[in-house]
């Protein structure tokens, strides 16, 4: 069972693992380009609002939206993960492919023994 349910993970995750040096590369890309743009952008930011002279803030302006917006934006490309997996999806097909078996179980040994083995595993 063991067997066969590592072979479901690798089966699952190994044509996903393609994936991971074009996600790394871009993950990279994306970190170094929304840096560079943020920072100029709050530099302008700063310049504009806090040290320039101007007339009075007027209340409808987009600047601090845009500011949000874009950091919202660098957050996602900061959180992006390079693999293309994560421990739910493994987890998952773990217990896809031997939930079929657990009747199985249930020919070859005694259920209430099966049980007080589990038990005394996770004690």
């Amino acid at each position: 069972m063991v067997a066969f349910a590592l072979i479901t993970v690798l089966i699952n995750v190994m044509p996903l693992m393609v994936f991971l040096k074009p996600m790394i590369i871009q993950r990279r890309k994306g970190f170094f380009y929304y840096s560079a743009l943020i920072q100029q952008h709050h530099m302008l930011f700063d310049a504009k609002w806090l040290h320039a002279e101007h007339e009075p803030m007027s209340l409808g302006t987009s600047d601090p939206s845009s500011m949000a917006d874009l950091n919202g934006s660098f957050e996602i490309v900061k959180n992006m993960k390079t693999l293309p997996f994560d421990i739910k999806i493994m987890l998952s097909s773990i217990v896809i492919a031997i939930l079929p078996m657990l009747p199985l179980l249930a020919f070859e040994y005694d259920i209430v023994d099966l049980v007080l083995k589990v038990l005394k595993m996770l004690a």
